[in-house]
């Protein structure tokens, strides 16, 4: 396995979260890039968002999920709320994007069309229990979506098997898992375990990622995290 630094082959090769790289890729992609990623087999370049992204790539991601027509004070009050989001779970997907949207337009104009209730969709983990054992893996998970809160329980043949099969019995959606990595980022005791997977839904694949202590919960993070993205490709062309 290689490491996520290694050039071209690791998990980061072609991921890019400082504000700097970000808006220098947006501007003129190779002058950060001289392989592109799909000149090796990968998909397209990664943009992650993070306390460090600066406005440039925010707002290219906005767009991206139909949010173009943005006012200036619009698309600062919403910079904002990103920022407050980015400082407390680091990494911002798409999804979060809907509710930070969503969360400022119900303070500013709740009679605008984007002050619907985008959150309504999307699943988030409240609580979950694994046990793990040689002969009765288990999971219970709570859910919350919207207003909405959802439990569910299930065995499988390993501890995150238990989970994922829980997961998927609350989200109620078809789902393959084809891949599942687990990396360290740190070192110690409370060092963070990396997970990154990805699974397909109607001939689709979606990949996500999630970093905790502990290992359970950032697989369960994780998964929801690609649950969402189905989600969101769902809600995109809607708001397109």
């Amino acid at each position: 396995m290689f490491k996520s630094i290694k050039l071209l082959r690791g998990d980061n090769a072609f991921a890019h979260s400082s504000g700097i790289h970000q808006d220098g890729l947006l501007k003129s992609r190779d002058a950060y890039e001289i392989v592109h990623p799909e000149d090796v087999g990968l998909d397209d370049m990664e943009l992650v968002l993070t306390a460090r992204s600066g406005r440039h790539a925010v707002k290219n991601a906005l767009e991206k999920l139909g949010f173009s027509n943005l006012s200036t004070d619009e698309f600062e009050g919403i910079f904002e709320g990103f920022l407050k989001l980015a400082d407390a779970k680091k990494e911002v997907y798409d999804h979060d994007l809907y509710v930070i949207v969503e969360s400022y337009y119900e303070k500013h104009d709740a009679s605008h069309k984007n002050a619907t209730h985008y959150s309504d969709q999307f699943f988030d983990i409240e609580d979950l229990q694994v046990v793990s054992n040689t002969s009765f893996p288990s999971a219970s998970v709570k859910v919350r979506k919207g207003n909405e809160v959802l439990k569910a329980s299930a065995v499988g043949s390993g501890p995150i098997d238990a989970l994922y099969s829980a997961i998927a019995e609350i989200t109620s959606m078809d789902v393959k898992l084809v891949e599942y990595n687990i990396n360290s980022v740190s070192r110690g005791k409370e060092a963070l375990g990396k997970v990154k997977i990805t699974i397909e839904h109607e001939g689709e694949k979606y990949m996500a990622k999630a970093a905790d202590t502990d290992i359970l919960k950032a697989s369960a993070l994780a998964y929801m995290n690609a649950i969402n993205s189905i989600v969101v490709a769902k809600l995109t062309p809607v708001m397109n």
